[in-house]
């Protein structure tokens, strides 16, 4: 090593006070950086032992001017350190103020607006009341255009005139659509009544024509009532069709009733004169009495029947023959003829008239089942 290195190499029991400010101190280290980098030492032993030496007390220069740097970072940063807390500190502190006044100017503000739009609801609700507004016509008002700090009172808390026009236009529009509705629903009773319509038409179906423009309203009205005349005549139509086919139902199922119990007795008829026929010489005799006991006998017969289902038939041909004696003796067959006499139009068919005249007649259950049958005779012919 050089005298010029080793000179630069040496170092004060202490760390100068001026380390730190002072440039030439690193400017001595930048110097010793290049007069090392310039070292060169035989390939020998005492070559070996110079180099070692060199670095050792270059390594003494570094270990002590780093002690001697940390030393004077670790004093500046914790004065800063402290510097920056105490700064810190006093900066949150007016943060927090600053945002107690924000917070509480804004629970100011929320309660001034919340009495704003009270005042602003009162004002409203007043104007409805006044103008006798009915519920179904109250709207949604919206009030936020008004909700603000300014503009809408004055110093004294009340509401400005703009304010009070605006809230008033408002229940005048509600009003309005009221008046317009009635006004319209009287229309419509008066037309519907008009053209026959009872009870008139729901002002529902006219929808929101209703508060439209007068030609669009009327021009829907128009149109519903058409409609309902249309479909009230198409109503008709049907029941009258109804009706013919229900006229025309009964009148056939009459008739085939009349036919079926016109048979029936005229075949219960033929059963008891063959019956009587068969039996006449002996109930002439006995004026009925032998036939009684024979029925009676018929009745001890069954009762002494080897098996039920021979007993059951045997009482029942007994009852059978029971019912066409006393048929027979205690009834006679009449012919009741009544003859109606009445104008017809001549599209109208004898067949027709006997139809018609069989559902127009009331009978009574017993004559129906007399009936035997209804013929009708085109007197103007005779003529």
């Amino acid at each position: 090593m050089s005298q010029e290195l080793a000179k630069l190499l040496e170092l004060p029991p202490e760390s100068p006070i001026d380390l730190y400010k002072n440039p030439a101190y690193l400017d001595r280290v930048k110097e010793i950086n290049l007069a090392v980098a310039t070292l060169v030492y035989e390939t020998t032993e005492e070559g070996r032992a110079k180099a070692k030496k060199d670095v050792a007390e270059i390594r003494k220069y570094i270990k002590t001017t780093d002690s001697w740097t940390m030393n004077i970072f670790r004093s500046l940063t914790d004065k800063v350190k402290n510097w920056r807390e105490d700064f810190t500190s006093e900066t949150k502190s007016l943060s927090k103020t600053a945002d107690g006044i924000l917070a509480n100017f804004e629970t100011m503000e929320a309660e001034q607006l919340a009495f704003i739009r009270d005042v602003c609801v009162a004002e409203l609700t007043s104007a409805r009341t006044l103008a006798k507004t009915r519920e179904e016509f109250l709207t949604k008002a919206d009030l936020s255009s008004l909700i603000r700090l300014s503009g809408t009172l004055t110093p004294n808390q009340q509401l400005t005139s703009k304010a009070r026009k605006f809230i008033a236009d408002i229940a005048y529009t509600e009003k309005a659509d009221q008046d317009k509705y009635d006004i319209r629903c009287t229309t419509i009773k008066l037309k519907s009544l008009e053209a026959d319509i009872n009870p008139p038409l729901d002002p529902e179906y006219i929808g929101q024509a209703i508060f439209a423009s007068d030609d669009e309203f009327e021009t829907r009205l128009a149109a519903l009532i058409q409609i309902e005349l249309d479909r009230r005549k198409l109503a008709q139509q049907k029941f009258a069709q109804q009706q013919e086919q229900e006229n025309q139902r009964k009148i056939a199922e009459g008739i085939r009733d009349e036919k079926r119990k016109a048979k029936e007795l005229e075949e219960e008829e033929k059963q008891i004169l063959a019956m009587a026929e068969t039996q006449q010489p002996v109930i002439i005799k006995t004026d009925g009495q032998e036939m009684r006991d024979a029925i009676r006998s018929m009745r001890e017969s069954a009762e002494r029947a080897p098996t039920n289902e021979m007993r059951r038939k045997e009482l029942a041909e007994a009852e059978k023959l029971e019912k066409q004696v006393n048929f027979k003796l205690d009834s006679r067959i009449c012919t009741v003829v009544m003859t109606f006499q009445m104008p017809v139009k001549n599209t109208v068919s004898l067949e027709r008239l006997e139809s018609l005249f069989a559902s127009e007649v009331t009978l009574s259950d017993k004559a129906k089942k007399a009936l035997v049958s209804i013929e009708a005779s085109d007197d103007s012919s005779q003529n």
